[in-house]
């Protein structure tokens, strides 16, 4: 198989052959075949740099040739000579099948010039066998004499070979001698598309006009809009609305915040158009969508690209909210699609993450956003990142009860050249941003740039695909544009696919679905329109393909194509958590008027251009003489029989003659006329016209307005532009008159075409304008003065400009002069004559009260503020007292208002600060511990601590009773003091342990001290309030309680071989004393079994335990139990096995 590369270079060879036969057999005609080809220079050079163009696929803007009539009369030239061009057949024809020959008939010509679609040229009295192109081609014959000219022409229409079927079709749009490039497209809600780009320069970086065409589903063009030129503009989105109308953005490079929104109506009227500027203003829009309720989501960023940016406009475009996503200031991210469900907004987004500044490294991955669609709040957020690749998000659909997102995943092919490969990927996932599986589309030629990308589902989650971008070739044209197009079944197999590739489809950078399941794509071509070869240029290209990927033919570059589904690799990746602000934008609305242009469409593969598409006006834009006729041909379709409807100036014009496609106008006055043909069309009506300049010379004549003079002053009076001659009122024939008096001033000029035009103007004279200010005045350095002028006058000049400001309302001017001042007012009235008046302002010399620095005092203090300097009549302070001076205590501003003898008031003011005096108190316990001392604190952060002892610290070490004060001051030198009272000595712990004690040597003793306490420290070591212990020993506690006091307590445990041997005491005193409170076995030697009995002398068991260690502290059921003797009886098992049994009695003593 051929690579469609390969052939779509080839095909260029095969298309400037064409060129070239075409040029070829308009030159010679076919009864003359070796007749050579008779190119003027301008002409072959203009031809080659056409043909390089072609091969650079950057084919400039065309000449352009103003053509003006069929069958126009040149004007007779000083010396005499009439020169008339006409030929046969000059109607405009319908080509036949056969070749068509031109007779010339001209008359007094002695050479000739045919002009065949403007760039073919040939000097041969007759133009023979002619052979037009698909298309309408024009034919033009200039006949010369001398320097005299005059031209014939009539245009050869070929229609072509119509489409067969409606849902396969390759159209081309654009306007004549332009060049369109293409932005995007929208699908109608019924019927149609809206087709976006701009018109008119070299490339779509210049200086260009957005441009509109609605086209029917046939292909029919419905209407077109062109908008104001701007430099370098394009259009970012378009958007069908539920009510037959679209929405656009039209982005302003450089006018940037101009950018605007743009509403259409369904016949292209433009409805409202609004800027939004303020933080984060909507002048690039990624994405706009219609939610349920017709409001429109904007999904956008500032210029710089670096937020994810969500707006609410309601559906005429007014701000609801903005919300701002933001994660690293570092970073990059936009909204790219959405889709909406329950009142929530699942969006889709492309992130570049900063990974490393200094080698420039980022991660770019795809991200899912979840977001309530009433007010932005967002639900929840995810990302998703596969290995070694930049991965991007297009768009988003709901698919298989989830949600399916496309874009472009990049892979490196060559790490030499650093060269990566874009490649399709779907990413699958629930409708919680859980991811399901993920693949990648493998092309069979690499894409170096991304362009296109759209995804659709269909009922059964079948996928339909369409994806471009570029491959950059080692030949001409260097470059290669691929677009593929695709359908995927339920578990993403390829159904079939389809590859879109050549010269004709340069790129194809959008697809939206047409009504019967294929696909409308829409991109940029270098085609011709209705001309041939003249109007070879850039176009809109639309391709329509059925439900089968089908289009029209191999040589409309369609391919089949061999890629491959792989899986993707992809993980949950997040850049963090994004902090959401809201934004507020004002919206500003934009004066944009746009107009129709005469749109035109040629059908490609095979070429057709629609019966009666073609309406052509011919004749002069410019005439002198005012008794001269113009003549105005509309060409068009001889096979439609539809009539031409003229439209023109009914009051300024008279038409001397018309048959339906013929118009003769004769123009009554100066002036720029329009005169408009009107043809009806099945979609729409074709139109055209042509401005004519009528007298030119005397278009802008005129004498100005009735003006007045002031006294003494003249004028000169000079008409605009040059005439032939000049008559005033007086006689005289100067081109100007000089204007001394007052009264009426006329002027009638003549052209050099004999045609007249006269104007008159009124002089009026007025005299000056006294002005009076009134005397001068004497003033206070302080005061300020109101200035009214009389009168009403145009305009108002003060001098000097010193110490002046203008009041909000009226005329006057407000001075206030600190020394001796002359303002001068110069007025002029509205017929520019002037008047002065002045007026004298004296100062009185100053007098300042001084009340000296601020100052500061301690609370409870007091200060004399007293007014220094100046001879002064009168006080007034700001407190109330008219005194020279005040004794003031409290914290504040004081004001004087001092007025001397010329009532002249000056004003001083002086601070005072009142600083609290410190506080301070003496922490400390106020009972000290025999034998102890403890420390008396005064607090942090004074700057002098004196004690009663004369001692100069933070704290004081007391050991005795008695009374303990200290004197404090602060930075501000304020002092306080405070004093505490030792009342008593404290009595320090003790007998806080029990006696000594004797324990058997296989044995442990609990050794529990008496009372509660602060701290505990053992001679063991340990800290807690009891300690078991099984050796020999003196133990040491020592305790401090809560006063802070100390005690320290012994006891000495000896122990004693204890073999089985019980004893018992005959005594115990349960008083809770600490000693003798517990009636227990002294030493529980080893016996096993063990259990202790105790019986009241009634018999009745006061106390049973088996635990050795455990003893009877006189209670029976929580009651004390009276005095006297109580029987104990113990049972155990004593070493060698042997049960044994013990009596005794024990008295109970309190």
């Amino acid at each position: 198989m051929l690579k469609p590369t390969l052939l779509f270079i080839c095909s260029w060879f095969l298309i400037l052959s064409g060129i070239a036969q075409q040029s070829q057999t308009v030159g010679n005609p076919i009864s003359d075949p070796n007749q050579p080809i008779a190119w003027p220079e301008a002409k072959r050079v203009e031809i080659q740099r056409a043909t390089e163009e072609f091969i650079k696929l950057q084919l400039s803007q065309k000449p352009k040739l103003s053509i003006t009539s069929s069958t126009t009369k040149s004007k007779i030239l000083a010396g005499g000579c009439t020169v008339h061009a006409s030929f046969t057949p000059g109607n405009d024809t319908v080509w036949s099948g056969s070749p068509i020959s031109f007779t010339n008939t001209s008359q007094n010509a002695d050479s000739y010039e045919w002009l065949v679609d403007v760039y073919n040229q040939y000097t041969s009295p007759d133009l023979l066998n002619f052979v037009p192109s698909v298309g309408v081609t024009p034919v033009m014959l200039v006949a010369h004499q001398g320097n005299c000219t005059d031209t014939a022409l009539t245009y050869v229409i070929r229609n072509g070979i119509p489409p067969t079927d409606i849902k396969r079709t390759h159209v081309t749009y654009g306007l004549p001698n332009s060049n369109e490039w293409v932005s995007c497209m929208a699908a109608d809600k019924t019927d149609g598309y809206l087709l976006a780009g701009v018109s008119g320069d070299y490339d779509q970086n210049g200086n260009n006009s957005p441009y509109f065409v609605r086209v029917s589903e046939t292909g029919c063009i419905l209407w077109s809009i062109l908008l104001p030129r701007q430099p370098k503009c394009f259009i970012s989105k378009v958007l069908a609305t539920y009510d037959g109308g679209f929405i656009a953005q039209v982005v302003l490079t450089y006018n940037i915040d101009k950018s605007y929104l743009l509403k259409l109506d369904k016949n292209g009227n433009i409805l409202w158009t609004r800027s939004y500027t303020g933080t984060n203003p909507l002048n690039v829009v990624t994405n706009i969508k219609e939610l349920s309720d017709h409001s429109l989501m904007v999904m956008s960023g500032p210029w710089s690209g670096k937020n994810l940016l969500l707006t609410s406009l309601t559906e005429t475009g007014t701000f609801l909210w903005q919300k701002l996503y933001l994660f690293n200031n570092d970073d990059y991210g936009r909204f790219t699609d959405l889709v909406e469900q329950s009142g929530f907004l699942y969006l889709s987004a492309s992130y570049y993450q900063l990974l490393d500044a200094n080698l420039n490294k980022w991660n770019q991955f795809p991200m899912l956003f979840k977001v309530d669609a009433t007010n932005g709040n967002l639900q929840w957020w995810k990302g998703y990142s596969s290995p070694n690749k930049y991965y991007t998000s297009s768009g988003i659909n709901f698919y298989k009860g989830g949600l399916i997102l496309n874009g472009f995943a990049d892979s490196m092919i060559n790490v030499a050249s650093n060269k990566w490969s874009n490649y399709q990927s779907l990413l699958e996932t629930d409708l919680d941003g859980n991811l399901r599986n993920a693949k990648l589309i493998m092309n069979p030629y690499e894409l170096d740039a991304q362009i296109g990308n759209n995804v659709f589902v269909d009922e059964n989650n079948n996928l339909e695909i369409f994806f471009s971008g570029s491959e950059v070739l080692d030949l001409q044209p260097y470059i290669s544009y691929q677009s593929y197009y695709m359908r995927l079944d339920a578990n993403k197999n390829i159904l079939w696919q389809r590859l879109y590739t050549g010269y004709t489809n340069q790129q194809l950078v959008q697809a939206v679905q047409s009504p019967q399941k294929g696909m409308a794509m829409i991109g940029q071509g270098l085609n011709s329109t209705l001309n041939p070869f003249y109007g070879f240029s850039e176009n809109l290209l639309m391709i329509k393909v059925d439900s089968n990927g089908k289009g029209t033919d191999l040589f409309c570059g369609e391919f089949d194509s061999y890629s491959t589904v792989q899986d993707l690799p992809v993980v949950p990746y997040s850049p963090g958590t994004p902090v959401v602000t809201n934004s507020i934008l004002q919206v500003m609305d934009q004066q944009v008027n746009g107009f129709n242009p005469n749109s035109e469409l040629r059908y490609l593969c095979p070429d057709y251009v629609p019966t009666c598409s073609f309406l052509k006006l011919a004749g002069k834009n410019f005439v002198c003489n005012l008794k001269d006729t113009l003549e105005f041909v509309a060409h068009k379709d001889p096979t439609c029989a539809d009539p031409v409807t003229w439209t023109y100036d009914l009051n300024n014009t008279k038409m001397t003659f018309q048959d339906g496609n013929r118009l003769r106008l004769l123009f009554k006055t100066p002036g720029k006329y329009t005169v408009l043909a009107t043809k009806p069309f099945p979609c729409t009506n074709m139109h055209d016209s042509i401005v004519v300049t009528v007298a030119p010379t005397l278009l802008n004549f005129y004498l100005g307005n009735d003006t007045t003079l002031c006294s003494g002053d003249s004028l000169v009076l000079r008409p605009v532009g040059k005439y032939d001659q000049y008559l005033w009122q007086d006689g005289s024939i100067l081109d100007s008159f000089k204007v001394k008096t007052a009264g009426e001033y006329h002027l009638m000029v003549t052209d050099s075409c004999g045609n007249t035009k006269a104007d008159t103007i009124q002089v009026t004279y007025q005299s000056n304008i006294p002005i009076d200010l009134g005397p001068p005045r004497n003033i206070c350095p302080t005061d300020k003065i109101l200035i009214n002028p009389p009168g009403q006058y145009a305009s108002y000049d003060w001098e000097p400009k010193y110490n002046m400001m203008t009041p909000t309302t009226g005329d006057g001017v407000i001075v206030f002069p600190a020394i001796d001042t002359i303002y001068t007012l110069t007025v002029k009235n509205y017929a520019g004559c002037k008047g002065t008046g002045k007026l004298a302002f004296h100062i009185y010399p100053t007098q300042k009260p001084l009340l000296g620095n601020d100052t500061a005092i301690c609370y409870g203090n007091h200060v004399f503020f007293t007014v220094n300097g100046g001879v002064f009549e009168s006080f007034a302070w700001s407190d109330g007292e008219t005194s020279r001076s005040i004794d003031i205590q409290s914290a504040g501003s004081y004001s004087v208002v001092a007025t001397d003898y010329n009532q002249c008031q000056t004003s001083d003011t002086v601070s005072l600060t009142v600083y609290p005096l410190p506080s301070v108190h003496i922490a400390g316990e106020t009972i000290i511990c025999k034998d102890q001392k403890t420390i008396l604190d005064a607090g942090m952060g004074f700057a002098t601590y004196t004690w009663q002892d004369g001692s100069q610290s933070e704290q004081f070490m007391a050991s005795d009773t008695g009374y303990y004060r200290v004197r404090v001051t602060d930075t501000h030198q304020c002092a306080n003091a405070d004093s505490v009272h030792i009342t008593d000595f404290a009595q320090g712990p003790r007998n806080f342990l029990p006696d000594d004690t004797v324990i058997c040597n296989y044995g442990e003793y609990l050794i529990q001290a008496n009372g509660n306490f602060v701290l505990y420290t053992w001679n063991t070591g340990e800290s807690t309030s009891s300690i078991k212990v099984k050796s020999a020993g003196m133990y040491t506690l020592q305790v401090e309680d809560g006063l802070g006091c100390h005690g320290t307590d012994s006891i000495i445990v000896t122990t004693k071989d204890c073999d089985a041997l019980l004893s018992f005491p005959n005594a115990f005193t349960p008083n809770n004393d600490g000693i003798n409170d517990v009636f227990r076995l002294r030493y529980p030697g080893r016996a096993q079994n063990y259990q202790l009995e105790i019986f009241n002398r009634w018999g009745q068991l006061m106390f049973r335990s088996s635990d050795p260690y455990a003893g009877w502290n006189g209670l029976y059921q929580n009651q004390p139990q009276p005095l006297g003797t109580y029987v104990w009886m113990v049972k155990f098992t004593d070493r060698n096995g042997k049960n044994q049994m013990m009596k005794g009695t024990v008295e109970l003593i309190r």
